[in-house]
């Protein structure tokens, strides 16, 4: 994705771009169909997005917006689907509401240099 960022600007283009990111979630929230479908299972760390772009020659990456999920607004995310989960999987999902606070929506922005 980042490579297709640089490729389709021109010398000198600027960029933004918001996705969801999260930081050291445990395997098994990872695994769970609802929090990959909920953009959260397949999110790579805010590191890992500004490298990805340093890595394809963007310049000047910043992170403008940071907002970081409450307990309740991921569970708003997720809800609608607790319903066809498996005990265990909303077991798993509980248990690590610690990861809550590893989950944030970010907007990045940068240019190609000229």
């Amino acid at each position: 994705m980042f490579a297709e960022i640089a490729r389709v600007l021109k010398p000198g283009g600027r960029f933004s771009i918001s996705d969801i990111v999260a930081e050291d979630l445990p395997e098994k929230i990872r695994e769970l169909a609802v929090t990959y479908l909920a953009c959260i299972g397949g999110a790579i760390s805010e590191p890992e997005c500004r490298g990805g772009l340093e890595g394809a020659g963007l310049t000047d990456i910043k992170v403008t917006d940071h907002f970081v999920y409450s307990a309740s607004a991921l569970a708003d995310m997720v809800a609608s689907d607790f319903d066809n989960l498996s005990a265990d999987a909303e077991e798993i999902w509980a248990a690590n509401n610690n990861a809550v606070v590893k989950v944030a929506s970010v907007r990045i922005s940068g240019n190609k240099p000229r």
